[in-house]
């Protein structure tokens, strides 16, 4: 997805080619797991969940300098929607599919990172390297609609050799491997 410009519009994104100056729209999903995919065959579900991406979430593009990069080229995170904020962390693989005519790109959830240790919006996201190792860093925004101050506080995840399938994140919330985010300085 380099050189594309990304706008996120709930279940489908818009994006504009920077080199050949044209629009195009693409569809989100969540990926299934070898269980989903199975069940999904045996019963006649759709192999795709549709997924909303949240207002006012950050949606941040990491550079090749960070690690993965090519793999994962987005992390999403928090935003709302109605009277909900969330505290999801995930990053999105985008595919190619020239089966049809016109051709179309569809973006999944690749990763499930650990959800941040409070809901919030209207933040700002940014991946540094501190010390050769690679860091997602979360700061600023809103809890709620009703709060009327923003969040100082700032933390950050290690994310240098972090790439969990759903079933390393599902072993990490049991406490095996488990990451977490740090509380940095507030702003």
């Amino acid at each position: 997805m380099k050189d594309n410009l990304l706008v996120f519009t709930g279940k489908q994104f818009c994006y504009f080619n920077l080199n050949t100056k044209a629009w195009n729209i693409g569809d989100v999903s969540e990926k299934l797991d070898t269980f989903e995919l199975l069940e999904a065959a045996q019963f006649g579900f759709r192999t795709d969940k549709p997924l909303r991406i949240l207002d006012n979430a950050s949606v941040l593009y990491l550079d090749d300098e960070i690690n993965w990069a090519n793999r994962v080229p987005v992390v999403i995170s928090g935003g709302n929607r109605h009277t909900h904020t969330s505290a999801r962390v995930y990053g999105l693989s985008f595919s190619l599919n020239t089966q049809r005519a016109p051709a179309t790109v569809s973006a999944a959830i690749e990763v499930d990172f650990p959800s941040l240790p409070e809901p919030r919006y209207l933040h700002q996201s940014a991946a540094v390297k501190i010390g050769g190792q690679s860091y997602l860093v979360v700061m600023g925004g809103k809890l709620s609609r009703a709060d009327n101050n923003a969040l100082s506080t700032v933390y950050k995840l290690r994310i240098h050799d972090t790439i969990r399938s759903k079933k390393d994140a599902k072993a990490a919330m049991k406490g095996k491997d488990k990451d977490e985010w740090t509380v940095c300085k507030s702003m």
